[in-house]
């Protein structure tokens, strides 16, 4: 294995998780700044659509994904960068089609674990859980990340044999990685109360937890990407 890509990976990947998803939260911030003093757009960005995390998260998706695309460029012979940013916003969509379909489905059934992930999210003040309780965003994660690096495997597959490798790998990274990312949140909301510094603070402890969540996704990312580019095709395959 090339373990040159794999570190660069690592690193892309870790950066990209702390700047995009730090941004995305700043911009989710400014939404409910904006929302706020206005109904019409309250309205909009807090119905069923749930619009206010849907511009948030396509701003993470399309950052992570142009940093992605960088290195595949750089490995990968006519490597269609602006296609590859298109199936990701594709891939972000879907799961923010799922979710809200989801949402609106917990109107109707109650589920006593998704609806604590909820709760511990929106509580200023918690305890870190048992193991037990991260079963839900481990599950979660999994299939999100699967659905997206689905669409995103269209282009890899132009590119590389088994590339449904890639599919899979970006499932269990984020089976890993949306549990720590849900942990260092918890983390990062409990210190709110605790300090005259307590902004400051969360937003360190979040920026951290967000920077790890990028490391342990691309760690497992990485291993498939440094085998799937010793797998490249030929020009005439």
């Amino acid at each position: 294995m090339q373990w040159r890509i794999w570190w660069q990976w690592v690193r892309i990947s870790a950066l990209a998780f702390g700047v995009g998803l730090g941004s995305a939260g700043l911009i989710a911030i400014g939404l409910r700044t904006l929302a706020s003093s206005n109904g019409i757009i309250q309205s909009l960005l807090y119905g069923s659509l749930q619009i206010r995390e849907l511009l948030p998260l396509l701003f993470a998706g399309l950052f992570v994904g142009a940093i992605q695309s960088q290195v595949l460029s750089e490995h990968l012979s006519n490597f269609r960068w602006y296609q590859w940013l298109r199936l990701t916003v594709i891939g972000v969509l879907l799961i923010w089609l799922i979710k809200v379909m989801a949402m609106l489905f917990l109107t109707l059934v109650p589920f006593r674990s998704l609806n604590r992930l909820i709760w511990v999210l929106s509580s200023r003040s918690v305890s870190m859980p048992g193991p037990g309780y991260f079963v839900t965003p481990a599950w979660t994660g999994a299939l999100l990340g699967f659905i997206v690096a689905l669409v995103q495997q269209q282009e890899l597959k132009q590119h590389v044999h088994n590339s449904e490798m890639w599919s899979w790998a970006n499932g269990a990274a984020w089976a890993l990685g949306f549990p720590v990312l849900v942990a260092g949140e918890i983390i990062a909301l409990s210190t709110l109360p605790t300090t005259s510094f307590s902004m400051p603070l969360f937003v360190l402890v979040t920026f951290v937890a967000q920077v790890i969540t990028g490391a342990v996704v691309g760690g497992i990312q990485g291993f498939a990407i440094a085998y799937l580019l010793n797998r490249q095709r030929s020009p005439s395959s």
